[in-house]
């Protein structure tokens, strides 16, 4: 994880995609999930900081179902080419 929010900081970031069981879920009244920041400790913030800085670095974040990363972790990080 610490890979990853490096590599947002420093800009290195086109998609970070976050595995689902790294999420913290509420249910919103459309029945999709919802990603709640900021309700878990220490790997948690450090994928809330990869997720808010890779968005304000202009990459994208996907959430995806566990098991479908390359490797496994909270979040992977694809970088700019």
């Amino acid at each position: 994880m610490e890979h990853c929010l490096r590599a947002a900081r420093n800009g290195q970031v086109e998609t970070l995609l976050v595995n689902e069981s790294a999420c913290t879920w509420k249910s919103s009244g459309t029945g999709r999930p919802v990603l709640r920041l900021g309700s878990v400790p220490a790997v948690g913030e450090q994928l809330e900081s990869a997720v808010v800085t890779t968005l304000s670095r202009h990459g994208e974040v996907f959430v995806v179902p566990d098991g479908q990363t390359p490797e496994p972790s909270a979040a992977v990080a694809i970088a700019r080419t």
